[in-house]
């Protein structure tokens, strides 16, 4: 890409950063602003050191005869003053100056501050709205840890973007306001000043131009190395156990390594503008004098004027240097924003639809129809499968691993929309209906469910805002989770602890069964709901399901034969299909592949009971 493209698409890409915040554009004028009034400010109290000087050394009766070429007036007026009150005059005067500028800046400050929180706290918004309004299997596309980096990391560095991007266009208006207050005092002077500042601008061009290039591969190595360490994280217990220390090792160093290079190369180029321009300041001041004596014809008293002028000059040596700083922070933030819209455009293309329809308040069927699915677009998952859900029944699915019995429960709950094929509710497609409500009549137990970091009571009450400490302990005891609970030291305001690991698998698929039971759902999806329970926690989760047939359907998978034998009806699922429905009876009469599943799962368990394998 150009130089010029660049610019283009930089200037494009900061018009939508700015345009997320309502007023931000004005507040960003409001910032460049204040800092040309700040420089004022400032160039009113350098000019004003020269008449100090020269009241200071010669003496408060003598009469102010400092020149001040295009500024006769500042000198006439301070000389309608008393002498002996001209000294003090231009020192309140100086002091005055230097307060408003320190009080500007500081206010400036907190400004530039507030507006780039605020603006990179509007796009994480959007980006944490955007990803868990998107389809599930979109916002399940990337690596292990992508998005907390972006949601974290990478929203940090918009901040920083938007305070580079602030810090530039006040660096620019300074840079004007000072050239500007220069000319006041020599402008053939602030002319050749203009040319040189120009030629040394120049080659920024090519270095803005690298670094734009170069910035999506620091921040993939960012990203890489942060999703490492999101991943490593949960899975330390399993380094220790299969001895991958070295390997782990290994991998950090590589990822690290990749990001260290690509930073250490930026900064051996960018650490070399600072000294550049340092040598170039000494230059450019010689030069200044030199050419002021030429300018003035070296009569004795005329350059005093260039005393002032080589401080503005001094002045704007660190404004380029932030300039060039700002230049290639910004290059780098605006790769990072760049990537963080892009994905805020495709999780919005993405976004699981919502429908018009209110939910039915009481469900008498849901059918599927042809069903179809396949999380890549290429390999089926389920394969044109139908059934039926009727009111108060209880009905299972069992079957091989892998044969999509899980991806249908996700279908159900609308987490996914079959590739092809509907599912029904009373003759009416899943999508029509409010997706609000969708979810409160249908919930989903997982195998391994997730709980927050949070009490137990929090992680109970999730999805019931109103739901009363006596509502969340009738959940409990449904679920057979009181007994455990309340032997804890802090009760219901114990914290699970990360994901849950200050409980036990069992207790965690206690809260999470509560947490179903406490939206009374009309449908209620148990996925291995019992799998991770002892045989007594087992029987009483099951009778607690049992109190909830008749009004509530439920849909259970289940590989242990206790669970499912005494459903209304079972689906034997394989390879993606249904391939036999019926009574558990019905199911051993009618069907080999079902009998000969069932006696697996028979010697599995006697194995399990004499520690052997089956």
């Amino acid at each position: 890409m150009s130089a010029t493209g660049s610019v283009t698409d930089g200037v494009r890409s900061v018009a939508s950063l700015l345009g997320g915040l309502h007023r931000a554009w004005a507040l960003a004028a409001l910032v460049i602003g204040l800092g040309a009034v700040t420089t004022l400010f400032e160039g009113a109290g350098i000019i004003l050191i020269l008449p100090f000087l020269q009241k200071l050394l010669g003496g408060p009766a003598a009469a102010l005869t400092v020149s001040l070429p295009q500024l006769p007036r500042v000198a006439q007026w301070i000389n309608t003053v008393d002498p002996g009150r001209q000294l003090p005059l231009i020192g309140g005067l100086i002091l005055l100056a230097v307060a408003g500028r320190e009080a500007l800046a500081y206010a400036n400050g907190l400004l530039k501050t507030w507006l780039s929180m605020r603006v990179a706290n509007v796009h994480r918004a959007r980006l944490h709205d955007a990803l868990v309004s998107a389809q599930f299997k979109v916002s399940a596309r990337p690596h292990h840890g992508y998005w907390q980096s972006l949601l974290h990391i990478e929203a940090n560095r918009l901040s920083s973007l938007v305070l580079q991007l602030l810090t530039f266009g006040e660096m620019v208006v300074v840079t004007l306001t000072v050239l500007a207050i220069m000319s006041t005092l020599s402008p053939s002077l602030t002319a050749v000043v203009v040319g040189l500042l120009l030629a040394g601008a120049l080659p920024l061009t090519r270095f803005f131009t690298w670094i734009y290039r170069s910035s999506r591969g620091r921040m993939d190595s960012r990203t890489t190395l942060n999703s490492y360490l999101a991943e490593l994280l949960p899975f330390l217990a399993g380094v220790h156990v299969f001895g991958g220390q070295a390997r782990e090792r290994e991998r950090f160093a590589a990822r690290y390594l990749d990001m260290f290079r690509q930073d250490l190369r930026l900064q051996r180029i960018a650490g070399l503008i600072g000294p550049v321009y340092h040598v170039l300041g000494i230059v450019g001041v010689v030069g200044v004098v030199l050419l002021a004596v030429a300018l003035t014809g070296g009569a004795p008293g005329a350059v005093g004027w260039v005393v002032p002028f080589i401080l503005l000059f001094s002045r704007l040596l660190p404004i380029m240097n932030g300039l060039n700083h700002a230049l290639g922070t910004m290059g780098d933030g605006l790769a990072a924003y760049r990537r963080f819209a892009g994905e805020i455009d495709f999780l919005r293309a993405h976004r699981m639809t919502d429908g018009a329809r209110r939910f039915p308040a009481r469900v008498e069927r849901i059918e599927g129809r042809g069903v179809s699915f396949s999380y890549d677009g290429e390999t089926p998952v389920l394969r044109d499968v139908s059934f039926e859900l009727r009111r108060g029944r209880h009905v299972a699915l069992t079957g091989p691993s892998g044969s999509g019995k899980s991806t249908l429960c996700l279908l159900l709950c609308r987490l996914h929309d079959p590739s092809k094929g509907e599912i029904l509710v009373d003759g009416v497609g899943l999508p029509e209906f409010q997706l609000a409500g969708l979810r409160r009549a249908i919930t989903l137990v997982e195998q391994n469910p997730v709980l927050l970091h949070d009490t137990i009571r929090a992680n109970i009450a999730y999805g019931c805002a109103e739901a009363t400490d006596a509502d969340v302990r009738q959940a409990a005891r449904e679920a057979h989770a009181e007994e455990f609970i309340e032997r804890l030291p802090d009760g219901y305001a114990a914290n699970v602890g990360n994901l849950g690991t200050a409980l036990s698998g069992g207790q965690r698929q206690r809260i999470a069964l509560a947490r179903a039971l406490l939206r009374r759902p009309q449908v209620l999806i148990l996925d291995e709901a019992t799998s991770a329970v002892d045989g007594r926690s087992e029987l009483l989760i099951r009778q607690a399901i049992e109190r909830q047939r008749g009004e509530t359907t439920i849909l259970s998978v289940a590989h242990r034969l206790s669970t499912i034998k005494d459903a209304d009806e079972i689906h034997f699922v394989r390879g993606g299909q249904i391939v036999a429905s019926g009574t558990f009876a019905e199911l051993l009469a009618a069907s080999d592949e079902f009998r000969e599943y069932v006696r697996a799962q028979e010697l599995s368990a006697a194995g399990a009971v004499r520690g052997e394998q089956p």
